[in-house]
């Protein structure tokens, strides 16, 4: 009986050990998203960036889309194009080189019918960095165009 005891409190110490570093130095992940008027207002560009942690793994999921905006009546006619683009990226002490999935929309005179979205889940490991981007351009009514990007990268991966 005492051995038993003696091992179940061993293990306790030892994932209290393995537990501390997380909780000391641990980052949050750095979700983030924006919601930004373009071309004088006529349309809503929605950037989203939503990492993830699961105890031993790590995720990023990337997202962008293009609505008219609200308040217009009639609605604004659509953009004269688009491109969306998003992508999900992990690296690691062992891998130093980023490793990508990404995925783009794009169309001429309508708006994007489904938002493009790239995710990337790993272990957690040494060195461990995970990166979001999403991006819109826009062409605007009257020849100009603009385009919106955010970024976020989470070094450490909550290690």
């Amino acid at each position: 009986m005492n051995q038993h005891r003696t091992r179940v409190s061993a293990a306790i110490v030892a994932a209290s050990l393995l537990a501390l570093p997380l909780a000391a130095g641990a980052t949050p992940p750095p979700d983030a998203s924006s919601d930004i008027l373009v071309c004088n207002g006529k349309y809503l560009v929605s950037l989203d960036l939503d990492f993830a942690e699961g105890g031993v793994d790590v995720s990023v999921a990337a997202s962008a889309d293009l609505n008219p905006a609200d308040g217009f009546s009639p609605p604004p006619e659509p953009p004269r194009w688009y491109s969306a683009y998003v992508v999900s990226s992990h690296r690691d002490s062992a891998h130093p080189t980023w490793d990508s999935h990404s995925e783009t929309v794009s169309g001429n005179g309508s708006y994007p019918s489904q938002a493009p979205i790239a995710s990337y889940w790993t272990w957690i490991g040494a060195g461990c960095e995970l990166k979001g981007t999403a991006t819109v351009n826009v062409g605007c009514p009257g020849g100009s165009s603009e385009t919106k990007t955010l970024t976020r990268t989470w070094v450490g991966c909550g290690f």
